[in-house]
């Protein structure tokens, strides 16, 4: 969003290097070349092994890592356990996905159910067997992770908050955080968070504990109503929008919306931050739990 949140990520983990240990995971495979160049950070690329192989083999190792959205919701208990055995920190770029309804035919549904998997805590399932490898294999690598839910005759990937429990603390940089799955989910399991800000000094942006508001918008003067004896158009004026090439007023409703970005945690996360973006400003929030 060009708010300055990656920058201030970047300068809150060079200055944490040798102080805390990180996992950055974003979804672009150029953001991941550019995490590891400007922080030194390793990436979980491999020729021998599977990209959650090599993952576990730089956790064991206890180097700061970058990687994409799809390798996180893969993170299993066993690297769980080396998250929490080295007090990793997690950042996440862009929103990730918290709750999702999986596509799957009724007579696989009894299948999975009946056959393949076990009942556990909260609606989750539990896979059956451990060397599983077929048709279902995806679904036994949510099972895995904890993600595979069942809830009225349907099967979700929830994302499981133990994952981000597993880490010591946990960023979330996001756009437009209250119109989210992702502020549900952190509400439903009753994760806080408090509001703190993004500045910028002569070294660039950096994390703020001064709370930041966004300015008041007026676009009244950009929206020209236009009516004829059969119809009446809305028509938008670009040439002064505050913000580039707006071109119609539902484009302008989104864009003026506040964008957030920020840290999650559950209860044994040390500490919480999220931070908003609006209109060219960003709010941080943490939370401290007990």
């Amino acid at each position: 969003m060009g708010r300055g949140k990656s920058s201030a990520a970047i300068r809150y983990m060079n200055e944490n290097k040798g102080k805390k240990r990180f996992l950055y995971i974003t979804p672009f495979l150029d953001e991941v070349g550019r995490i590891c160049e400007s922080c030194d950070f390793e990436q979980p690329d491999s020729d021998n092994l599977t990209k959650s192989a090599r993952l576990k083999c730089l956790l064991r190792s206890g180097h700061n890592i970058a990687a994409t959205h799809a390798l996180f919701y893969l993170i299993d208990q066993e690297s769980q356990e080396l998250i929490m055995d080295k007090g990793y920190s997690l950042i996440i770029d862009e929103s990730i996905q918290v709750v999702e309804r999986l596509n799957v035919s009724h007579q696989d549904f009894n299948l999975i159910m009946t056959q393949l998997t076990d009942p556990g805590d909260d609606g989750r399932l539990v896979w059956r067997n451990k060397d599983y490898s077929g048709r279902f294999s995806d679904y036994k690598a949510l099972a895995d992770t904890g993600s595979l839910v069942t809830l009225d005759s349907a099967l979700l990937n929830i994302l499981n908050p133990t994952l981000l429990s597993a880490f010591n603390e946990v960023f979330m940089l996001t756009y437009m955080f209250d119109g989210q799955y992702q502020k549900a989910y952190l509400d439903y399991y009753g994760i806080p968070y408090t509001i703190v800000g993004v500045e910028e000094d002569k070294r660039g942006f950096f994390f703020s504990n001064k709370p930041d508001s966004p300015p008041t918008l007026d676009f009244t003067n950009l929206i020209n109503l236009s009516c004829g004896k059969k119809r009446m158009t809305l028509e938008m004026d670009t040439t002064h929008c505050p913000r580039d090439g707006m071109t119609s007023v539902h484009t302008v409703t989104q864009k003026s919306g506040c964008c957030a970005m920020g840290f999650v945690s559950s209860s044994n996360v040390k500490q919480i931050v999220i931070i908003l973006i609006a209109s060219g400003h960003v709010t941080r929030m943490i939370s401290t739990s007990s």
